[in-house]
């Protein structure tokens, strides 16, 4: 991955390591205690840090072609 400074590099890196973070702890257990989450709010926009956040990953694995959402 390449690019400019100030690209958003390290964000998209941050992204991706939350969601491992989310699949490996099981997001279902930080929802049993609310703020536990690991988020920053986008500094440049003040109510962001009340809006939800959305991640997806679509995979196609194996010779039937099978699709994991």
């Amino acid at each position: 991955m390449f690019g400019a400074n100030a690209s958003g590099k390290s964000n998209l890196l941050s992204g991706f390591r939350l969601m491992r973070d989310a699949v490996q702890d099981s997001f279902a257990d930080w929802a049993k205690t609310p703020g536990v989450v690991p988020r920053q709010s986008f500094k440049l926009d003040d109510t962001s840090g009340e809006e939800t956040s959305l991640f997806e990953a679509d995979l196609v694995l194996g010779r039937d072609r099978v699709r994991y959402t």
